[in-house]
């Protein structure tokens, strides 16, 4: 495991190069299989031009439009199983996950890697992403 405890912020700045219509292109995120692990799963993605976090099948559901042309910060905040996704500093969208870890060996950047189904990768990541930083505790914004 990157980080045993439950405490732990994920971090990163991005700009979109390139625009793809219907599908995920995440930014980072943990992929893990099927079945048990099946709900260990979150992520940080592009959907339409619009960002949105998924986590434990549970989706924001594009929530938040953004100007392509500037560069953006996202964070998901993961204390104690409530999880906080921010973008520039506000809060968009609470849930709940008390199975999530971050495991380095199914850690993704800039892409999606489909563990279940080798010959199905996801869309890769359109951008620049910058300052990806990984905090073994729950950050809060000031």
């Amino acid at each position: 495991m990157l980080f045993t405890n439950s405490y732990w912020t994920i971090s990163c700045w991005f700009k979109k190069t390139s625009s793809v219509t219907n599908a995920y292109e995440t930014m980072l995120g943990l992929t893990k299989g099927n079945g048990a692990d099946a709900n260990k799963k979150f992520s940080l993605y592009i959907y339409n031009n619009k960002i949105g976090c998924v986590g434990e099948k549970t989706s924001s559901a594009n929530i938040v439009a953004f100007d392509t042309a500037l560069w953006h910060h996202a964070c998901l905040v993961n204390n104690n199983g409530s999880f906080t996704y921010y973008m520039d500093g506000v809060s968009i969208k609470t849930f709940s996950n008390t199975n999530c870890q971050l495991d380095c060996t199914d850690f993704v950047v800039g892409g999606r890697a489909a563990v279940e189904d080798a010959a199905s990768i996801g869309t890769p990541w359109g951008g620049y992403l910058s300052d990806i930083k990984l905090y073994a505790t729950a950050l809060t914004v000031v």
